[in-house]
């Protein structure tokens, strides 16, 4: 929550560049996404965030049992706002949310179908560097990594003929494949949002629990959690067929779920191109490529929207969201970053 609320789609944003210790300064981000829609942003897995359990049961999580969850979070909260129990719903996902929107989207229409209540009037998912299939993500990064010139020649002919093109579930006997993964490796962390959201006086303001969670975590490793799925494209395959709208969007310049990875398990569905890949432009620049695909062979309308890295740029979100059309199956976009 923390991290949508700051960084993502808004409303608020650090005030980076001024900031010299203590209590971060807040913005207002002039493109937040609620400018546009009713968000509700949800804290899933059990344990990160301000989400808690109070059963030591409750708090052992999974991938499956968290779309579970969040399905069973909407429908009470339609049931207590039902005066929302008609509106269109859209499923927003981002990174590993990616992998748990597919299945909870499955519930839904499974719920529908079943006649339990309230109905969810689902239309479609919003991917952003959506985490699908760990195997194809893995082996994405090192090609990636090299087309950027992030590492060298070198650097990448080692890894690539060391590793066999192969760098995820890597023998750890395999001392040079090792080194060589060792050596491109990198971390990075959202310092500010955590520094933020300890403070007493922003929970207070977000409505939060106390004594429930010590510290407010933006990463937090230490989760009962059980990863039970590795990939989700047979339930995109099957979710295909249903009508919804699917839009995938990626940076050019994201490393965490890089656009190559993206762009092959999308080609591994089978769809039918409508827009092959072109070019667009956003006041007279080349923002990026496109490309639209369909169960169909009908014309759809592109979209003229860019986006930059793993956490894009709120106005090129909000570009996305207003121009999400009824008639696309599944929209992908690579943008190029500013």
């Amino acid at each position: 929550m923390s991290l949508c609320l700051q960084s993502i789609l808004g409303p608020l944003k650090f005030d980076v560049s001024n900031y010299t210790g203590g209590m971060p300064t807040l913005l207002y981000e002039p493109t937040s996404w609620s400018k546009t829609v009713n968000i509700l942003f949800l804290d899933s897995p059990v344990g990160t965030g301000f989400s808690y359990a109070t059963t030591t049961e409750a708090w052992n999580s999974t991938d499956v049992k968290s779309a579970e969850q969040a399905y069973d979070f909407l429908r009470n909260w339609l049931t207590h706002h039902s005066e929302f129990q008609t509106n269109p719903v859209y499923i927003g996902s981002d990174s590993y949310a990616g992998l748990i929107v597919p299945i909870l989207a499955t519930n839904i229409l499974e719920g529908n179908a079943a006649g339990l209540e309230p109905i969810v009037n689902l239309k479609g998912l919003s991917l952003g560097c959506p985490h699908t299939d760990t195997i194809i993500e893995t082996n994405s990064k090192i090609p990636f990594a090299h087309r950027l010139t992030l590492i060298s020649d070198a650097m990448y002919e080692s890894a690539k003929d060391s590793c066999n093109h192969t760098y995820a579930d890597v023998d750890p006997t395999n001392t040079e494949c090792v080194e060589a993964l060792d050596a491109i490796t990198e971390n990075f962390q959202y310092l500010l949002s955590d520094i933020w959201t300890n403070y007493r006086s922003v929970q207070d303001a977000l409505n939060v629990r106390q004594g429930m969670i010590p510290e407010f975590y933006r990463c937090n490793i230490s989760l009962t959690y059980t990863v039970d799925m590795n990939t989700v494209i047979p339930y995109h395959e099957n979710l295909t067929t249903t009508g919804l709208q699917v839009l995938v969007f990626s940076g050019d310049h994201d490393m965490v779920m890089p656009h190559n990875g993206i762009e092959e398990w999308i080609v591994s569905l089978g769809l039918t191109i409508d827009i092959d890949w072109r070019p667009w432009f956003t006041d007279g620049q080349v923002a990026g490529e496109q490309a639209t695909h369909h169960r169909s062979t009908n014309e759809r309308n592109a979209l003229t929207c860019f986006t930059d890295g793993f956490v894009t740029i709120l106005s090129r979100y909000l570009c996305l969201v207003e121009n999400f059309g009824a008639e696309h199956t599944l929209f992908f976009v690579i943008a190029l970053l500013e």
